[in-house]
C-alpha cells in the first residue's frame, strides 16, 4: 500500500496527467504516418494502441476502436518512431536528465559508459515507474588506459573508478573483460587504450564473453584494424589519418568498413563547444535565465558541475586544430554515407553545450546540412538503425503492428525540414501518452528544480 501511494505521487509530481489511470487502449486517428521503413508517408491512418503494443494501423479510418479506448483525433499531425539517442554518458548529471529525454521524443538511449550502479538505480526506476525516462542499454565502466587513467586523476584530484576500468597490458584484458560482463552488461565500451596488443586481447575476451565492443578508435589501431577486429561502433567525428591516404586506398577501406558492417556514430554537436570560444561557453553556463541559449534553465547542476570540470581540462588538448579536424571528417562521413556505410545519432550528451534530449535534433540537423542525409535518412539513423543494431528491430525502431508503442507525434512535416522533430505535439512511451500539456509540466519541473540549486 504504501509503495503505491509512493509512485503515484511520484507521477503526479513528475508527469502531470500521463501517469494518471491510462485507457484500456489509445487509439490515434487521421494521423499522417512516417513509420521508419523507408516507405512514404500514409495520410489518414489511425494508430491502434493497447497493453504497451501497436495492435492495429488502419488507413482512410477503417479502424475497429476497442472498448474503454481513449480515441484522440490526430489531424494535421505526423507520427514517427521514438528516437534514440546513441550517445550520452548519464553519469554526467544522473536522474535528473532522464525526463527530459521523454519531453524531446526520445525514448531510448545508449550510454556509453559510466557508473554501473547508478546506472542499474535509474534504469529500475525508470522500469518500475518512479522515473520517467527511455529505455536505455549500458556498458558499465569504460574500458581506458591504465596510464591514461592515472594521469586524469592526477589532474582531477579525484578517482575515476567507477566510471572507468584500466587495463594495462594484454595480460590484464581477459580478467578485466570478465569482471566488467559479470555485471551483467549489454556491451563493452573501449575509450583509450595502452597499445595495439592490449586492444585486440581486450577484444578476443570480449568475444568469448559473447559481448560486442563499441567506442573510440584508439590513437595506435587503424579504421581498417578496429573493423577487421569486429569493434561494432566507432564515435565521434574524428579521423586524423584520412586526409594523408590515396582516393584508392579511401575506397578500399570504405569497402571494408562495409563488408564488415562498421557503424559510425559522429556526435557532431559536440562541434560546437570545441570551435567557440571559452569565453562564449562559459558565459552560456553562467546564463541561468536562458538569455543565449534557452536550453541551459533546464539543466541539472550535476551536468553543469561536469560542464565546468570539463573546461577546466581544455588547456591540456591546446594546439588541436578543431575546424580542421572536424572538416576532414565531415567530407570522410560523406563519402561513407554515399557508399551506404550505416551512420547513426548520437550527442555524447556530457560534453558542454550538448544538452539533455534537445541536441539529438541538433544532431539530426547536423546530418542533413553536413552529411548530405535526406531527412527520412535522418531519421532512420534515430530510429530504424538504432534499433537494428542493438538486436531490437523486431520490438522497436519502427511504427508496425506488434511493435512497442514507442511514437512521437509531430505538428509538422519533418521530411520537409528535419527541423519540424522539434514540433513535438505528444510522446507515447510503451502506450503511454504524453500530451502537450504533461510534456511541458516535464520541462517545467526540470527548471524549477534546476534553479534551486
Amino acid at each position: 500500500m504504501k509503495r503505491t501511494i509512493f509512485i503515484l505521487v511520484i507521477c503526479l509530481i513528475f508527469c502531470g496527467g500521463a501517469c494518471q489511470q491510462q485507457p484500456d487502449a489509445l487509439v490515434l486517428t487521421h494521423v499522417t504516418l512516417i513509420d521508419g521503413t523507408g516507405s512514404a508517408p500514409q495520410s489518414g491512418v489511425s494508430v491502434v494502441i493497447s497493453d504497451g503494443r501497436i495492435r492495429a494501423i488502419s488507413d482512410k479510418g477503417k479502424v475497429e476502436v476497442p472498448k474503454k479506448a481513449r480515441v484522440v483525433d490526430a489531424s494535421g499531425k505526423y507520427i514517427i518512431p521514438g528516437l534514440w539517442d546513441m550517445h550520452v554518458h548519464f553519469y554526467a548529471g544522473g536522474e535528473d536528465l532522464a525526463p527530459l529525454f521523454i519531453a524531446m521524443g526520445i525514448t531510448s538511449v545508449r550510454d556509453m559508459g559510466g557508473d554501473f550502479v547508478q546506472m542499474e538505480k535509474i534504469r529500475s526506476q525508470i522500469k518500475d515507474g518512479t522515473l520517467i525516462g527511455p529505455r536505455i542499454k549500458m556498458p558499465g565502466p569504460m574500458l581506458e588506459s591504465a596510464k591514461w587513467i592515472a594521469m586524469v586523476e592526477t589532474l582531477l584530484h579525484k578517482p575515476l573508478l567507477p566510471k572507468r576500468v584500466g587495463v594495462e597490458n594484454p595480460e590484464e584484458a581477459v580478467d578485466k573483460v570478465n569482471a566488467v560482463a559479470a555485471l551483467g552488461v549489454d556491451f563493452l565500451k573501449i575509450r583509450t587504450c595502452a597499445s595495439k596488443e592490449t586492444y585486440y586481447a581486450i577484444l578476443d575476451a570480449a568475444k568469448n564473453a559473447g559481448l560486442p565492443v563499441f567506442g573510440h578508435l584508439p590513437m595506435m589501431v587503424t579504421l581498417a584494424e578496429a573493423s577487421d577486429a569486429g569493434q561494432r561502433s566507432i564515435e565521434h567525428n574524428f579521423f586524423t589519418n584520412i586526409e594523408k591516404m590515396s582516393e584508392v586506398e579511401k575506397g578500399y577501406l570504405i569497402a571494408k568498413l562495409k563488408k564488415n558492417g562498421t557503424v559510425f556514430v559522429p556526435t557532431l554537436a559536440t562541434d560546437r563547444s570545441r570551435l567557440i570560444p571559452k569565453e562564449q561557453t562559459l558565459a552560456i553556463l553562467d546564463d541561468r535565465n536562458g538569455e543565449l541559449d534557452y536550453r541551459r534553465p533546464y539543466l541539472p547542476k550535476g551536468l553543469l558541475d561536469f560542464w565546468e570540470e570539463s573546461i577546466s581540462l581544455e588547456k591540456y588538448m591546446s594546439g588541436i586544430d578543431w575546424e580542421k579536424l572536424f572538416n576532414t571528417g565531415y567530407a570522410f562521413l560523406r563519402e561513407l554515407h554515399k557508399e551506404g556505410v550505416k551512420i547513426m545519432a548520437g550527442t555524447d550528451l556530457g560534453v558542454p553545450l550538448v544538452y539533455p534530449g534537445f541536441s539529438l535534433h541538433d544532431e539530426l540537423h547536423h546530418l542533413v546540412e553536413k552529411i548530405g542525409m535526406t531527412p527520412m535518412e535522418a531519421l532512420a539513423s534515430a530510429t530504424r538503425l538504432p534499433s537494428e543494431f542493438m538486436g531490437l528491430g523486431d520490438s522497436l525502431g519502427t511504427v508496425e503492428a506488434g511493435k512497442i508503442a514507442d511514437l512521437v507525434v509531430l505538428d509538422a512535416n519533418p521530411l520537409e525540414n528535419i527541423s519540424n522533430t522539434l514540433k513535438i505535439n505528444a510522446v507515447v512511451v510503451g502506450g503511454i501518452l504524453y500530451e502537450q500539456a504533461d510534456l511541458q509540466n516535464i520541462l517545467s519541473k526540470a527548471k524549477q528544480k534546476a534553479s534551486k540549486s
